[in-house]
């Protein structure tokens, strides 16, 4: 298995010899030397990295799908298809929105894995760059907020949604520790 410092190292490596500048094709290019350190982190298969590729390719045809709809007068969208909350997370699979009841538990159980799995690591990802150019300013209130929406949103969840402990204090501190997990194809 590559540490994450074997990766940084490759990846920095990589990069210095393109003058800073570092593409998914270049780590590519260089991993497919057997020898090179990233060279295990691929399926070098081609049978099975084409099914990987193609289960990726169907995650972004169902992203891609989306629903509109009309509030005063302003048209506002969103994708047609959620992942779906009630199954466990290393497991993929979506849910047709237009199946879910609206304000129900599953609903908050839907727009509480959103701001659990995309936005507050999103909003974590930015904080964490602004931290490190030194351009921090309402990143801390940001969160804030977003944790707090998290907490109202998954009390009103909690009927639909198979997990376990819900602290998150502990789930934040987890993903900044370990990195995020997520289901792969999802």
């Amino acid at each position: 298995m590559v540490t994450v410092q074997q990766k940084r190292a490759a990846l920095d490596e990589i990069a210095t010899a393109n003058n800073g500048r570092l593409t998914a094709d270049l780590v590519v290019q260089a991993a497919r030397n057997k020898d090179h350190v990233l060279h295990p982190c691929f399926e070098w298969n081609v049978a099975a990295a084409a099914q990987e590729h193609w289960l990726d390719v169907a995650g972004e045809i169902i992203r891609q799908v989306k629903i509109e709809w009309t509030i005063e007068n302003r048209v506002v969208g969103a994708v047609a298809y959620a992942r779906d909350p009630s199954l466990p997370k290393n497991e993929a699979g979506y849910i047709a929105l237009s199946t879910v009841e609206r304000k129900s538990a599953q609903a908050m159980a839907i727009v509480a894995a959103e701001l659990e799995q995309r936005i507050i690591p999103a909003i974590e990802r930015a904080q964490a760059l602004a931290d490190y150019l030194e351009l921090r300013r309402d990143f801390d209130v940001l969160l804030a907020n977003a944790v707090a929406l998290l907490t109202k949103v998954e009390r009103k969840a909690e009927p639909a949604r198979r997990v376990g402990p819900r602290d998150l204090a502990a789930r934040a501190a987890a993903r900044r520790n370990a990195g995020t997990t997520k289901p792969k194809h999802a």
